[in-house]
């Protein structure tokens, strides 16, 4: 008869069952609530965001018409050019819940997406480290990211996508197949959705590669690696084209366009600091953690040192990597583990995390239009003055005043569609031509109506063509005629719309 086997001592924890995963279940309801309380003063409300007007008129066409616009007619400067809009149906349905809702069904949208990324990324931080205390620190680490970047536009799929993945590969890692096959079915949305589809399919097929070596899953799952890429190609209106411009435009230079631009001065050190973070931690703790989070931490850094706006792609690996780091223990200080002070500990995280993210809060169920960013006033003018003409203005107002304008036949020279409409020679020419005054690449285009700054290289260029007369101008903006053209100046300058309508 064997010999019995010897008790096992208390202080060692069984390992977690395999349908658990690492971190064993979802967080308790009364953590999830102590989440939802901090993230609800960033759901208050979020500026109307540059795109966001051309994003709408879009849909509201997309509506209207039951068909995608193929070609540009907005502008007359790339009209009939191929428009491969990777964002459709985030724009047919913005323009649908803003037509029935109005803005605060676009807040409600917002925040929608704002809620489901910021809990699948807790529920995967849960996983890897199941302490309310850490997790809710790592729950918080990334929500002042969020908080800037989840507004009105469909990126914020792409940051909601990516999330989404994240907490089921983690699920996946624990042996259950059912999230192999609601990705598949996830793609064939987002791949509508917004071009950071391919974002994900990189991610996915890099797992599922890891998670087939490891034993984990089967090599059938393998197959996934073909299925998914070729549901984006069958499931979107415009076949390979979108994977072409996806990589033409992931490549083209955009000079000037700060969001595309490497970080500098404070962001610079956000972005070494959490590339740093986890490597130390790791060494700390000597918790490899997972392959995904570290090779999704180096190409998400790799991305962001080039453009900031992979900013919030990286901090989501770099949270999930210092919950690996942490691991089903938090380290040994008495202040975090004391069972004593534990709830005291809580309720002060969640009392200074409040009183942070109140300071960050925007004017609860409103949309407002900053008029230090937007020609407010110019555009009340030019929607009084203006006919049909031909309107010059920086990319960054194109969207704006084709939401006010393009009704009036009139066509601009270049807005936030960028190069998914516009060659990329005369995006960057344009952009030249703005930030450093130069005009004959403006004045070879034959603008009937120009709208500039008020101030700087370029105003002081505008100021001194002779065919041309100033009509408007104020703090941000003036507006210049062509001598000649037909032009029905209202009596007074009528006042500016500081709210997004609706």
């Amino acid at each position: 008869m064997d010999a019995p086997l010897p008790p096992v001592p208390s202080d060692v924890a069984a390992p977690p069952s395999r349908s658990a995963g690492p971190g064993g279940y979802l967080p308790p309801l009364w953590l999830l609530l102590v989440w939802f309380l901090v993230s609800l003063p960033l759901l208050a409300g979020v500026e109307a965001d540059a795109d966001l007007f051309w994003h709408i008129l879009t849909g509201q066409r997309i509506l209207a018409n039951q068909a995608l616009p193929l070609v540009d007619d907005w502008s007359y400067t790339a009209s009939g050019n191929p428009w491969i809009n990777h964002e459709w149906l985030s724009q047919a349905l913005m323009a649908k819940v803003w037509e029935i809702f109005g803005n605060p069904g676009l807040l409600m949208m917002r925040a929608l997406v704002f809620l489901v990324t910021a809990f699948c990324l807790g529920a995967s931080v849960w996983r890897r480290c199941p302490d309310p205390l850490w997790a809710t620190l790592l729950f918080v680490l990334p929500l002042w990211v969020f908080s800037f970047l989840i507004n009105l536009r469909p990126l914020g799929v792409t940051t909601m996508g990516v999330a989404v993945l994240l907490l089921l590969l983690s699920i996946a890692r624990s042996g259950a197949r059912w999230p192999l096959w609601l990705m598949g079915g996830g793609f064939l949305a987002w791949c509508n959705l917004h071009a950071g589809f391919m974002f994900g399919l990189a991610l996915s097929g890099m797992t599922i590669m890891v998670l087939v070596r490891l034993g984990i899953q089967p090599p059938i799952a393998l197959i996934g690696l073909l299925i998914y890429p070729l549901l984006t190609v069958a499931m979107n209106p415009y076949g390979p084209d979108l994977w072409r411009y996806i990589f033409r435009e992931f490549g083209a230079p955009h000079p000037f366009l700060p969001e595309w631009n490497p970080p500098d001065g404070f962001l610079a050190i956000v972005v070494s600091a959490f590339f740093l973070l986890p490597i130390g931690l790791a060494v700390w703790r000597r918790a490899p953690g997972n392959h995904e989070e570290w090779l999704g931490l180096l190409v998400t850094y790799g991305m962001t040192v080039r453009s900031v706006r992979f900013i919030v792609l990286e901090i989501m690996f770099s949270t999930l990597a210092i919950a690996s780091g942490l691991g089903r223990r938090p380290p040994d200080h008495p202040f975090l583990t004391c069972p004593r002070r534990y709830a005291i500990n809580l309720v002060a995280l969640c009392v200074i995390i409040g009183g942070f993210h109140l300071s960050l809060m925007n004017p609860p169920g409103r949309l407002p239009i900053d008029p230090h960013k937007y020609p407010v006033g110019g555009m009340a003018y030019l929607r009084a003055a203006a006919g049909p003409c031909k309107l010059w203005l920086p990319l960054g107002w194109g969207g704006y005043a084709l939401f006010h304008l393009s009704q009036r036949g009139v066509k601009v020279a270049i807005d936030g569609r960028n190069t998914t409409v516009y060659p990329v020679e005369f995006v960057v020419t344009q952009t030249y031509a703005l930030k450093e005054g130069k005009g004959e690449p403006i004045r070879h285009l034959d603008p009937d109506v120009l709208l500039g700054y008020s101030s700087g290289p370029l105003y002081e260029v505008l100021s001194r063509w002779s065919d041309y007369e100033r009509v408007y101008q104020d703090d941000l903006c003036a507006i210049f005629v062509r001598r000649g053209f037909p032009w029905n100046p209202p009596l007074r300058n009528p006042p500016g719309q500081t709210e997004f309508p609706g």
